[in-house]
């Protein structure tokens, strides 16, 4: 994962400032740290963002659009986004893709609706997307 991450020490967490923001890019979410007494260990409130669920959509046909794939799944509920992914070199999809769903139902409703679905002649393979690794 990219991008800075600030690092607080304890001075900072229980000093002059009683309510200091963190962000925590490995869940993706802010964590307010709350303490008013110095040595203590502040407890974490986490917001009520909840995390995406991605989907992964495969065996698809090289001519399948992200616009088509959306629409299919916008059926089974909220899409946020559809990252088909592309070769880098052609530039033709890889004929697979990742669907964004805001909630576990949503991607659960989407994975029974769409696995061995028939697309453009191909039967679909839909299933929980494997965490991203480094």
């Amino acid at each position: 994962m990219g991008g800075n991450c600030a690092t607080l020490n304890r001075q900072e967490i229980t000093g002059s400032l009683s309510h200091p923001l963190a962000a925590d890019p490995f869940i993706g979410l802010a964590v307010i740290f709350y303490s008013d007494i110095v040595g203590h260990v502040p407890f974490r409130a986490e917001s009520s963002h909840t995390m995406e669920v991605r989907v992964y959509v495969g065996n698809l046909n090289k001519s399948t659009t992200q616009d088509e794939i959306n629409t299919l799944f916008a059926t089974a509920g909220t899409v946020t986004s559809v990252d088909l992914v592309m070769d880098k070199g052609t530039g033709a999809s890889k004929g697979f893709a990742f669907v964004s769903m805001p909630t576990q139902e949503e991607a659960d409703k989407a994975i029974s609706m769409f696995h061995d679905y028939d697309l453009a002649d191909n039967k679909l393979k839909v299933n929980a997307a494997k965490p991203r690794t480094s």
